[in-house]
């Protein structure tokens, strides 16, 4: 009774300092309070933009001249955080940022093209050539008249930051200490005109304890209360202890084992194969047929042994990408091993699947591959209508596929259509 009373009082007070922690004051952090800086491509890429501070009332606004002397125009306006360049501010404890602006180009509003945000950190692990890391988050800039609300959690290394200072992948991860930066850039792929940015608010937002410190604050004292518990029982009941002690073993174990079991390619983002044995099991019961394209990039051997497994490497994963940004709804991208690639579509009939193959085959033409390959696949396509038969629509798939790579690759070939041959 003792015990299930102490229990009862620091669930109690568990749930009241999760309350409170939910409904305490917010720690903000207002970028417009610190020193700034313009530029553009002029400065350090030989560029032609030209920048300029407009006036304004209590907003800060801007104007970019982007011009057409540099391959990629762009121009940022800095917020420094950082009087040296290496000490910068720990913004940890900030999980939000919030940014109001008005983002116009050739005089309306810009659609459809996301503004870069970059954080940028002085980590002194980095070679000096590396320059600060750049993490990014991409947003939309005017999907209304509110401010934009952008979780740090999802801000990610800049690729072309990581591919251009050849940065490992141990080194590439992102990080909100030391930030000596963070600034507004225009789109990527920027078009050559004028740029005019209206910046109405922008802060950070978070919590004065962190998550994470709360929840280590509330697992010591639920692990100190359960320790108590534990010996409690070892004095009184023995057996039930022994016993206790050797579930809570098979239990790590088991939870050992679950999370060595990896469901996502760690070079592609893409699903493995337990990840598609998982996905089928979801999406299998109701589904009204499922396309199966099965991708084999041609040659890949041979670039590899031209170029080196590290431009292999990029190149999945720019493939990978392209599957994963093109546009057609209820897709999974599973890398099947190697070079080979699965895409199955939901609900997707074999002519409807082989309209998407072609149509990313056609898209593969448009990618700039490193070193300026040539990239190429072999695709198969098929239509698996009942989840019982899904090995034996994988097989129809990779027979379609090997049948467009005898017949001289770069193409897509259905199942049904070999059948009809035979």
């Amino acid at each position: 009774m003792n015990i299930i009373y102490k229990s009862g009082t620091i669930l109690l007070i568990t749930s009241l300092l999760v309350i409170l922690f939910q409904i305490s004051t917010e720690k903000t952090f207002n970028l417009l309070d610190y020193p700034t800086t313009l530029f553009g491509d002029e400065e350090n890429n030989g560029g032609n933009t030209r920048v300029s501070i407009l006036k304004g009332a209590d907003d800060i606004t801007y104007e970019c001249q982007l011009g057409d002397q540099y391959a990629w125009p762009f121009c940022e306006y800095e917020f420094t955080l950082s009087d040296d360049g290496k000490n910068g501010v720990d913004l940890r404890l900030y999980d939000v940022a919030e940014l109001n602006m008005s983002f116009y180009v050739g005089g309306e509003l810009l659609q459809g093209e996301p503004v870069r945000i970059y954080i940028k950190q002085y980590d002194s692990s980095l070679p000096p050539s590396a320059g600060f890391k750049a993490n990014l988050i991409e947003i939309d800039a005017n999907t209304s008249n509110d401010a934009v609300k952008m979780p740090l959690k999802y801000m990610r290394t800049a690729d072309w930051w990581r591919y251009e200072h050849s940065i490992p992948f141990e080194k590439a991860h992102t990080e909100r200490s030391n930030i000596v930066s963070i600034s507004i850039s225009t789109p990527d792929k920027a078009k050559v005109g004028t740029y005019k940015v209206i910046i109405h608010s922008f802060v950070l937002k978070g919590k004065y304890i962190h998550n994470q410190t709360l929840y280590l604050f509330l697992s010591i004292a639920w692990a100190t209360f359960g320790i108590s518990v534990l010996m409690a029982a070892f004095i009184n009941y023995r057996k039930e202890l022994s016993q206790l002690q050797v579930n809570n073993t098979n239990l790590q174990k088991l939870n050992q084992k679950y999370k060595s079991l990896s469901t996502y390619d760690a070079l592609t983002g893409a699903l493995n194969r337990n990840g598609s044995a998982e996905l089928t099991q979801l999406i299998g019961k109701g589904l009204g047929g499922m396309g199966v394209i099965y991708i084999d990039l041609d040659h890949f051997k041979q670039l590899n042994d031209n170029y080196g497994h590290h431009i292999g490497d990029q190149v999945l994963q720019s493939f990978a990408r392209l599957c994963h940004n093109y546009q057609y709804q209820n897709k999974h991208l599973i890398r099947w091993g190697g070079e080979e690639f699965m895409l199955f579509i939901e609900n997707a009939s074999e002519d409807e699947s082989y309209q998407h193959a072609s149509e990313l085959l056609a898209a593969m033409r448009e990618v700039d591959w490193p070193y300026d390959i040539h990239l190429t696949c072999s695709i198969g396509v098929t239509n698996c209508k009942d989840i019982k038969y899904f090995d034996l629509a994988i097989q129809q798939a990779d027979k379609a596929m090997y049948h467009s790579k005898k017949n001289g690759r770069n193409q897509v070939t259905k199942w049904s259509s070999i059948i009809e041959k035979v």
